[in-house]
């Protein structure tokens, strides 16, 4: 991360393709913010691009609209966050590229994408998915793990339950620990770990379940 002077003001943009990642990273962000000093913390704001049709390419266009409309002195941490399946082949950004281009604006690119879809990460809670769904605590999860999101619809589906997405989501995520997502998702929420007082350790974060 960047420093800053005191007077600047530091935003952190999410950027992401749907509703449903909206509601996560925002439940995400409200988790990490407990306890913390508010004026310490970034601005927070979420873009929701509304699908993967030129996904990277209206990223851009937000990422330079928000610079604009703000002073060039500030600081954003830019975090474009989509499904990997969305882009089987190739990575919709020139990783590099973007970053170096961003970066002369003052504004820091960080992606975050699941192996395919964000569903897989709601399947890392097992104990608290199969308590949500009133399931068995040994039930075998791997069939429906391995379908990803429609794995996730068959089961709200066995128990006569229907998984919602976007903001109707909201009650079965937030039955799910996020210090048990945190620490298994691991790697792709380093730099949103770092919003908060330089990051979390594994301790600090398994102190608040």
């Amino acid at each position: 991360m960047m420093e800053m002077e005191a007077s600047e003001k530091r935003y952190a943009i999410f950027f992401v393709e749907g509703a449903t990642e909206k509601t996560f990273y925002s439940l995400l962000i409200e988790f990490l913010s407990k306890g913390k000093d508010q004026e310490e913390l970034p601005i927070f704001r979420f873009v929701d691009l509304k699908g993967e049709n030129h996904f990277a390419q209206k990223a851009n266009a937000k990422a330079l609209s928000l610079y604009l409309k703000n002073r060039p002195a500030d600081h954003y941490d830019l975090f474009f966050c989509y499904d990997h399946d969305l882009f089987p082949d190739e990575h919709p950004f020139d990783w590099k590229k973007t970053k170096q281009e961003l970066g002369k604006r003052n504004l820091e690119a960080h992606f975050i994408s699941p192996i395919e879809q964000i569903e897989d990460w709601f399947f890392l809670d097992e104990e608290g998915l199969l308590k949500y769904l009133r399931l068995p605590h040994d039930f075998d999860l791997a069939p429906y793990k391995k379908l990803h999101s429609s794995g996730l619809r068959k089961l709200f589906w066995k128990q006569r339950k229907v998984y919602r997405k976007g903001e109707k989501a909201k009650p079965f995520l937030q039955a799910l620990s996020f210090p048990i997502l945190i620490e298994k998702i691991g790697e792709p929420l380093k730099p949103i770990l770092h919003l908060f007082q330089g990051g979390l350790d594994k301790e600090s974060i398994l102190k608040s379940v």
